[in-house]
């Protein structure tokens, strides 16, 4: 009966069912949501999660006019779902105006404030690696130099890491010690290792131009890094060709060596950084979101694609070399993650809002549209974002898909990572994970990585350089899968961190964990000879270019040998 009244209390018929004439009147968004609710539990759950999200609306409604008939204004973001305010009759939606609001509206119940991990997790650990050593190449259609690591090796050893990233378009990688102090390797062609050359590294190198400051978070775009110190500074090198880097003034070739970024939102401290391919993307502690760079596909979020006509026939883009506060209408952003040209940032109260270019459906918005402001993901709004626990906390790009990591730990889908078949338009949970508690997911061009419940899983489509760490081929191991696979040299392993970037995956493994610790012992270790850095001026011009030295690799720890070519697994 209690429920009964509150159906009727916001225009809702006590028996809620969705009728055949009510699905003509759906919105796109709507529909989606119905189909999906349906697949996963028929009938009766795509009545139950249509049921609250068209109470949801409701009690909305009716808070708006009441606030207005008293003489307020309602406010709020950039909400699809929130765009109309009609609520299903009998059998039909009206599209009658809304009753008059009661005299005391009713109150709209608080949702749930959330965090995001990202940044709060200090704990730290051993730092693995697999996929590609030959950056300069991979991706090119040219000969390898150097064989992949086809296996997760363990990588500087003895040196505790807390954070690693990496970017959908990004070659190279950082990672951040336990201390605080970064380390970048990989492809360095546009200077984006920051050590003062372009050169590439083969294995982590200590960023000189950031001693004495301490990482919070860092991420990778295709060449340029960004990152924010626990104080909230940020800082960034590599190209500066579509103003990625963000300090202001005109694009430039780049810098070589860390600049510090222009001051944005009053100088509140930055806790999040994200990168695109050609953007950067940061949030504030006050929940602030900035973006700056290439806007051609609307991925800033500004309301335009920055184009203009330079000459006849000739378009030219006007980038965003400094950050620019992206407007949400007061909603708290707690996470932001870039693929090579959209973006995804979840709120505090678990709302996911994506923007950019909607190719292959990657924005989740049931078409193929370019987004230029950030628009609610409809979905999270209905039945699969209310409940508890359902609220999204984390959300994770690759290049042209998108994750969504629920409280509960159940993981979302949209877009695509294959170059054929079907792309997935709106968020759909990845069967294959159903059951799985899930602490860490990263996804680079078209791999994923994900931990759950202490087994590492991984998939992706050909071509791949060995990061989905199935051991060798030579050896009967796939080299790819379109479906997630456990990986079988990492059981029992609890992870911390993931990235993913551009044929090469990382893991942080938490050692401290007696059965984590165990099979780590046994993997093998990747040892790259040192690359010292040149002595670089404060302009970030590289002194002489020295050349990369080959990588040895050395066995796992009670193993003979240790010669430089690596065993097959």
């Amino acid at each position: 009966m209690a429920l009964a009244a509150e159906r009727a209390k916001y225009g809702l018929p006590p028996e809620f069912k969705v009728t055949r004439e009510m699905k003509k009147s759906f919105t796109p968004q709507e529909k989606v949501m119905y189909k999906t609710a349906h697949e996963i539990g028929g009938v009766q759950k795509a009545n139950d999660v249509m049921r609250a999200y068209f109470a949801q609306k409701a009690k909305r409604a009716a808070a708006e006019a009441a606030a207005k008939e008293g003489g307020g204004a309602s406010g709020g973001g950039q909400s699809e779902s929130a765009a109309k305010s009609s609520q299903p009759a009998s059998g039909t939606r009206s599209s009658d105006p809304a009753p008059a609001a009661p005299v005391a509206a009713p109150k709209v119940e608080e949702e749930e404030e959330l965090t995001a991990e990202l940044g709060e997790n200090n704990a730290s650990g051993q730092l693995l690696e697999a996929g590609t050593l030959d950056w300069d190449n991979v991706g090119k259609k040219s000969t390898p130099l150097f064989e992949p690591l086809y296996s997760f090796n363990r990588v500087m050893a003895g040196v505790r890491i807390r954070l690693v990233a990496s970017g959908p378009a990004a070659c190279h990688s950082v990672a951040v010690d336990e201390a605080g102090q970064c380390y970048t390797w990989g492809r360095n062609d546009a200077g984006q290792l920051g050590h003062g050359d372009t050169t590439a590294y083969n294995g982590p190198t200590l960023v000189h131009g950031m001693k004495g400051k301490s990482i919070r978070d860092a991420s990778c775009g295709r060449k340029h890094t960004v990152v924010c110190t626990t104080e909230g500074t940020v800082f960034a090198w590599g190209s500066h060709k579509c103003g990625q880097l963000g300090t202001g003034g005109a694009a430039k070739e780049g810098f070589t060596v860390p600049v510090q970024a222009a001051s944005w939102g009053g100088g509140s401290p930055v806790v999040r950084v994200a990168c695109g391919a050609e953007f950067s993307m940061a949030v504030n502690e006050d929940g602030k979101l900035a973006a700056w760079g290439h806007p051609m596909d609307g991925q800033l979020g500004n309301g335009g694609n920055g184009e203009y006509i330079e000459r006849a026939g000739s378009i030219s883009y006007q980038w965003e070399t400094a950050p620019l506060e992206v407007k949400f209408g007061g909603a708290n952003i707690i996470d932001v993650a870039c693929g090579n040209a959209h973006t995804c940032a979840v709120s505090s109260t678990g709302k996911v809002y994506t923007w950019g270019n909607g190719g292959y459906g990657r924005l989740g918005h049931n078409n193929q549209k370019e987004v230029m402001v950030p628009l609610e993901v409809a979905f999270f709004s209905g039945g699969f974002g209310k409940g508890p626990n359902q609220g999204v906390t984390k959300a994770v790009c690759g290049a042209t898909c998108t994750y969504a990591i629920q409280k509960c730990g159940k993981v979302f889908f949209w877009g695509r990572t294959k170059s054929t078949g079907e792309a997935v338009m709106y968020p759909k949970p990845i069967p294959d994970l159903s059951g799985w508690n899930v602490s860490a997911i990263a996804c680079g061009n078209t791999s994923t990585v994900v931990s759950a419940d202490n087994s590492v899983i991984t998939w992706g489509p050909s071509p791949t350089y060995g990061e989905l760490g199935y051991g060798h081929p030579d050896n009967g191991a796939p080299k790819s899968s379109t479906q997630p696979k456990l990986v079988d040299d990492l059981p029992n392993v609890k992870v911390l961190h993931a990235a993913v970037g551009f044929g090469h995956s990382l893991l942080v493994a938490d050692i401290d964990d007696s059965a984590t610790n165990e099979t780590v012992e046994k993997l093998e270790t990747y040892e790259p000879e040192p690359q010292v850095p040149p002595t670089v001026s404060t302009k970030g011009k590289p002194a002489k270019l020295p050349k990369a030295p080959a990588a040895k690799k050395r066995p796992a720890s009670g193993e003979a040998g240790g010669g430089a070519k690596k065993g097959k697994k």
